[in-house]
């Protein structure tokens, strides 16, 4: 941001004021009209030219840490240390936990503002608490100079002075290991640990950095200081007089037992709301500035504000708490009248955003004011054409215009305003101004373009697991089958006894935080319900989720029992079952040019299992567009018509019911089966012909669009009905198959249901098999969610015609498709041949034009959404969307899966118009098909189609109910689980036991598997739940198994102990540093083994509450350690099932 500070620098070195304010010649001034990109000037200017610490309160936590990252990479120069001094995260008078974290940033800006002269930024919020005291700080930090002769004892006294807690294995902030001669101490959130080592004399012979996990020296320093990690310190005499008054006041009710429990262990939200009667003095970070330091404030109406409206907050909030005897607000807090009477103490700059009044404001006659007249632009975000029109109109008058941006977004800016007289400069603005004294507009690009669709970053290989196995990103809603839901934080590496891991962070109710092993990634999943409505997160400090959880597991046993019912009337329902015919449907499963996949086999199988019941199949076959269902559809209409039967299969399209006619000629035909079309491109002669055929029993398989529902369509035999895309046909169609389906079977496919027909699959009501594994060499289509504009659509048809390949054009409006023909024209000056189709045209003219498509008499297909299934032209790997945002999901994700059908790389772009503002829904869609751009995410789409828009009143509310309490895959294992009970069956999706050992694990990069072949290691690994399901999975990956490293056997021996715990009904095992807790529920325990256990000296047992036993052992290595406990699980506890 230099360029831009220039250009604020020579302005205020023509205030006066100004220079008489930085030299000390003028004490206070304040500024009207000033923006957030000339006071980050202003500070920086005032900054460069006063050795004093500057206090600079800003309205927003996100203006203070934009500033921060400013100051830290581009104004290195100022020499200066920088902190923030951040808000608590707490609510008023709740018993809200906090991290120690929050509480070393605020200590690290006192002693930045006290002693180093530096720069703090703050606001409102933050400054209203009070602080460490002066006294405090200065006895308990602690400065360590090499050379220096100081008792290593001394040092251990004074870490757990200053809040330090004394571990055997250092592993997070606010810890430190005292080992003879060395001292090692996590001493800040934000930096590596330090290492002290003295010499035989109680030197300090060496100070230096280490790296957290492996202890590695990293470089050597000086001179350590050491901050304290606690705000405040009560004496332990004051402490108990408060109790003792507390208890007096309360009683002996619960509620003030937990808070003295929790002031007794140093809680901060305890000593803050007792303050006055724990502290004989309030410190703010006002009070810890020096007599010459210097307090900026940016937009102080708005501060104001602010404080006005968090002191009312915390007065409503004391008048509500039923606890006696806590401070009240105005003994704890600062209010505005408090925070004036600072400002006027210190020397100060104070910027307004607009004008204002002395006698408004209440100025003292002391202060001069300034009127910089340098206010914030107006944002003009995807307004393209009205920014045009008016900024013509000022250029005309005089104005100048600037893009403050980088060179990419140069590009796309000198493209978008190509007739503007527009001066760029490359360089970064925290928000756009107006000189007003020199009619300059400046501009950076998120005041321009609004929606900005950002691919993803790189992240990691354990981040991108995780995140692709739960499909979540930070911040969306997870649910933990013991802790309830709470909020996913991301990924974080931890230490714990030597072993780094990586663990998934969880935030719940009043920022209580869990941290999951990344394999228990099974005991999470992700919260997903139908509709709007946000969760409520779970408190894990109460018994609230089990309650959730018991009453809602008892609900759904009843209705699973009422779906039984429902099943038992399906499975007496008279159906046909078809006789598999093995040597016939082999040859024709050789005779499939492609490999199958995992899951397209799996879901051949499938289809082929229910249709050899006795009752009608009813299958949804959900897969990505081009992953082979017309393939299952091939081998369930091969089987039908093997057992005497016909066929019928529906599509909603004439191309699509063309393009089945000719997959299933060519596959079925050589085996002499007889396929007939029924569709608007086929004459009325032979229509007739194949409609007499198939009442005659003379047609094997009829083809077509709803026309086959048609009153003279009429079989002889039908067995199986086929169902392309169901979602697509109207009302009055669904009501003919209702009628059409009574006793055969029934086969849907789909790449995007829509959310009822997915909805009633994932409820159990229809059975379900998905295609999620790509063909062998398909590459993911590239997505593009961009404003409408020439160079988009010229640049996007060009770069494919140039590397060979023609273009789909889709526009959906019949009467305007003839528009964008001549427009294409236009722009191409005819040289680019062009054909169009839509539903209205002529049978002869559809097939005309497409026909020219196919044989590539033209290169691009300028059509309605009609090509949304069905066309499958492998030459075609750009397609464009106009008018992106009037899309359904499941329309734009079918779209874009008519590209990229080969190994060719395919590009999508979704285009709105750029004057148009996006509704919320609209722009969730287009980054959900951004978002979801890799192959197989067709589920996934349909899945977040049930977030937006709901799911209908198919379950009505009951279930509804069920998965607004849990979220929609835990209710989906609940219900499974309630059904297996009923049925006294084994429940395959058992919910995992958490196993979380203390070792390293991980698949290291060296084993050469990809990112993806890790994450299908991974997911294949924790879908094992029995014994023979992971030595399947060994004998799969015996190649990386057999040269493994320690953390990947760690891994499968983690893997190995879930399966045993599981199978013998334990829930929980957590391993300390010396003893090893197994929880169980409805185990079976051997007590004479038991006891023979316990009364061997090798090991004592306690069995505690909770269904809980203690095994605490030493042992010389961590191998026999978990070799001890396998023994012991098998021999005390039993299985479960027997």
């Amino acid at each position: 941001m230099h360029k831009i500070y220039e250009i604020f620098s020579k302005i205020y070195d023509e205030k006066n004021e100004i220079i008489k304010f930085v030299t000390n010649k003028e004490r206070n001034i304040i500024f009207s009209k000033v923006s957030a990109s000339a006071f980050y000037s202003l500070l920086i200017y005032i900054a460069k030219r006063t050795d004093e610490s500057l206090l600079i309160i800003l309205p927003e936590e996100n203006l203070v840490d934009r500033i921060y990252s400013f100051l830290k990479e581009e104004f290195k120069e100022l020499n200066k240390k920088i902190s923030i001094f951040p808000p608590y995260n707490l609510f008023f008078y709740e018993c809200n936990p906090s991290e120690k974290k929050d509480s070393y940033f605020r200590i690290d800006a006192v002693n930045t503002l006290r002693f180093k002269k530096g720069i703090v930024l703050t606001s409102p919020l933050a400054l209203m608490y009070p602080t460490i005291s002066v006294d405090d700080l200065v006895n308990r930090k602690i400065i360590l100079n090499l050379n220096e002769k100081i008792d290593p004892e001394k040092v251990v006294e004074s870490l757990i002075d200053s809040g330090f807690e004394r571990v055997e294995q250092l592993f997070n902030f606010g810890t430190f290991t005292w080992k003879g001669q060395v001292i090692d101490c996590y001493f800040s959130p934000s930096d590596v640990p330090v290492r002290i080592i003295f010499n035989d004399y109680n030197e300090i012979e060496k100070i230096c950095y280490i790296e957290p996990d492996s202890f590695r020296i990293l470089n050597s320093i000086k001179q350590i200081e050491i901050l304290p990690i606690n705000e405040f310190f009560i004496d332990n005499t004051t402490k108990d007089k408060f109790i003792e008054k507390f208890f007096e006041q309360n009683g002996l009710d619960i509620d003030a037992g937990a808070y003295v429990h929790d002031l007794q262990n140093g809680a901060l939200y305890s000593i803050l709301w007792a303050f006055s009667n724990l502290q004989s003095s309030k410190y703010y970070l006002f009070t810890h500035l020096n007599k010459d330091s210097i307090i900026g404030v940016f937009d102080n109406e708005k501060i104001e504000n602010e404080i006005e409206t968090e002191y009312k907050k915390s007065e409503n909030a004391y008048k509500n708490i039923e606890l006696k005897g806590l401070s009240s607000p105005n003994q704890i807090f600062i209010n505005k009248n408090e925070y004036h009477r600072y400002l006027r103490y210190f020397k100060h700059f104070i910027c307004y955003t607009k004008n204002i009044e002395r006698k408004e404001k209440n100025i003292s006659v002391d202060t001069t004011q300034i009127n910089l007249n340098i206010s914030k632009v107006e944002p003009y975000q995807n307004k393209f054409e009205e920014f045009r029109i008016i900024f013509n109109y000022r250029i005309l008058e005089g104005a100048k215009l600037f893009f403050v941006v980088n060179s990419e977004e140069k590009k796309r800016l000198s493209i978008l305003f190509k007739e503007l007289k527009v001066n760029y400069i490359e360089d970064e603005l925290i928000e756009g101004f107006y000189i007003e004294d020199k009619n300059e507009y400046y501009y950076n690009s998120e005041e321009l373009i609004e929606y900005k669709i950002r691919s993803k970053a790189a992240k990691s290989f354990q981040v991108e697991f995780v995140e692709s196995t739960l499909d979540i990103k930070p911040g969306d809603y997870l649910v933990h089958i013991n802790h309830g839901i709470g909020v996913y934080e991301g990924i974080k590496r931890i230490t714990i006894l030597n072993q780094e891991k990586d663990y998934l962070e969880i935030r719940y109710k009043n920022n209580e935080k869990i941290y999951v092993p990344i394999e228990n990634i099974g005991l999470v999943q992700k919260y997903i319900s139908f509709g709007k409505a946000k969760p409520e997160l779970d408190n894990i400090s109460s018994k609230t989720w089990k309650k959730t959880l018991s009453k809602t597991k008892s609900e759904i046993m009843e209705y699973a029992n009422q779906l039984l019912i429902l099943y038992q009337k399906r499975k007496e329902q008279k159906g046909i079952n078809f006789q598999p015919f093995l040597e016939l449907e082999n040859a024709l499963a050789d005779s499939f040019e492609y490999k199958e996949t995992y899951d397209q086999m799996r879901a051949i199988d499938d289809v082929l299992y229910d249709m050899q019941q006795s009752y009608p199949m009813d299958r949804l076959i959900c897969g990505d567009v081009g992953f082979g269902k017309t393939e299952v559809a091939v081998r369930a209409a091969y089987r039908a018509v093997l057992n005497g039967y016909q066929v019928a299969l529906i599509c909603p399209t004439t191309i699509l019911a063309d393009q089945h006619f000719d997959t299933f000629s060519k596959r079925l035909q050589p085996f002499g089966l007889k396929i007939g079309l029924l569709s608007r491109l086929v004459d009325s002669k032979t229509q007739k012909d194949y409609c007499k055929r198939a009442e005659d029993g003379k047609i094997d398989i009829l083809i077509g669009t709803h026309r086959l529902l048609s009153s003279d369509v009429k079989f002889k035999k039908l067995g199986l009905l086929i169902i392309d895309e169901e979602h697509k046909f109207g009302v009055e169609h669904k009501d003919k198959f209702i009628k059409l389906k009574s006793d055969i079977d029934v086969l849907s496919l789909s790449a995007t249901p829509i959310p009822r027909t997915l909805h009633m699959a994932l409820s159990r009501i229809r059975p379900l098999s998905i295609i999620n594994t790509a063909p062998e060499q398909r590459v993911p289509v590239e997505v593009f969610v961009e404003p409408f504009n020439d160079f988009v659509v010229k640049r996007a048809i060009e770069k494919e015609i140039e590397r060979g390949g023609q273009v789909f054009y889709v526009h959906n409006r019949v009467k305007t498709i003839i528009n964008v023909v001549v427009y294409l024209n236009k722009i191409f000056k005819g040289a680019i041949p062009i054909v169009y189709a839509h539903g209205q045209m002529s049978e002869h003219e559809l097939e005309s034009n497409i026909n020219k498509f196919i044989k590539k008499d033209a290169k691009i297909l300028v059509s309605t959404s009609i090509i949304e299934s069905g066309i499958d032209i492998p030459d075609v790997n750009t397609i464009i969307i106009d008018n992106a945002h009037l899309f359904g999901l499941s329309n734009l994700y079918q779209l874009k899966g008519r590209v990229g059908r080969r190994s060719r790389k395919a590009y999508a772009y979704l285009l709105y118009p750029e004057e148009n503002f996006l509704t919320e829904i609209a722009l969730k869609r287009l980054q959900v098909i951004a978002d979801y751009a890799e192959l197989g995410s067709g589920y996934k789409v349909a899945l977040k189609d049930l977030e937006l828009r709901g799911a209908g009143n198919i379950l009505g509310k009951e279930q509804s109910g069920f998965i607004m309490s849990v979220g929609y895959y835990l209710y989906e294992k609940l219900l499974d689980e309630a059904i297996s009970k009923l049925e006294k069956k084994d429940n395959k999706k058992k919910i995992k036991a958490e196993i979380e050992l203390q070792l390293k694990t991980s698949i290291p990069d060296f084993l050469g598997l990809s990112k993806q072949e890790k994450i299908n290691f991974y997911e294949q690994l924790l879908s094992c739940d029995t014994e023979e399901e992971i030595i399947q999975f060994k004998n799969r990956y015996k190649n990386v198994i057999e040269n493994a490293p320690i953390e990947l056997l760690n891994l499968l021996l983690i893997t190995d102990i879930r399966i045993l715990a599981q199978k013998k009904g334990i829930v929980r095992i957590l391993e300390f540093k010396d003893s090893i807790s197994i929880f169980f529920s409805e185990a079976k325990i051997n007590i004479d083994v038991f006891l023979k256990f316990v009364q061997k000296n090798e090991a004592s047992f306690n069995q505690q509450i909770n269904d809980r036993i203690d095994i605490i052992k030493e042992f010389q290595e961590t191998e026999n350690k978990h070799k001890y406990l396998i023994e012991f699980i098998n021999k005390v506890f039993q299985d479960s099932s027997t």
